[in-house]
């Protein structure tokens, strides 16, 4: 109710992109308890003639019990907060099938598993946020765990 009421009171001049970061804001605000907000590949930070620049500052809801993570090549954001920035490179290969072996409840399988794992985590780039998100995904969704090779591009194989 609120946000609706806080809607109607916009301006007519305000951009579209203002009203929906307001609306994000209260759905924040709203929020009982403490949330994850990602925001994963922010690459565009540093160069505002970038056609894919954000302003991240933007935004980042300043909320109590609002965690934010940022993904991003940048340093730019590191300058975000007070906070100490970790650092965190690709995985090697076999640890990024490793990590989704286990996120994806898939165990210990072997064989064609293994090696359309191997094709997943390298679309993937070998990043650690998305091979954990994957996995978790796949976990939770038992079409796709019956059968990862249905959900490959065609060119993975050639």
């Amino acid at each position: 109710q609120r946000k609706i009421e806080s809607y109607t009171r916009f301006r007519k001049s305000w951009s579209w992109s203002s009203k929906l970061r307001e609306i994000a804001h209260l759905w924040f605000e709203d929020r009982q308890g403490s949330c994850l907000l990602v925001y994963d590949n922010a690459d565009s930070l540093d160069d505002e003639s970038d056609p894919y620049f954000v302003d991240l500052q933007r935004y980042l809801p300043d909320v109590p019990g609002v965690k934010i993570i940022i993904t991003t090549p940048s340093q730019t954001a590191t300058g975000m907060t007070e906070l100490q920035a970790i650092e965190v490179g690709k995985l090697a290969p076999a640890e990024a099938v490793d990590m989704f072996m286990r996120c994806s409840k898939l165990g210990d399988a072997a064989g064609s598993v293994r090696r359309e794992t191997a094709l997943i985590v390298a679309e993937l780039d070998d990043l650690a946020l998305a091979v954990t998100l994957a996995g978790a995904y796949v976990a939770a969704t038992p079409r796709i765990r019956s059968n990862l090779v249905d959900y490959l591009p065609e060119e993975a194989f050639t």
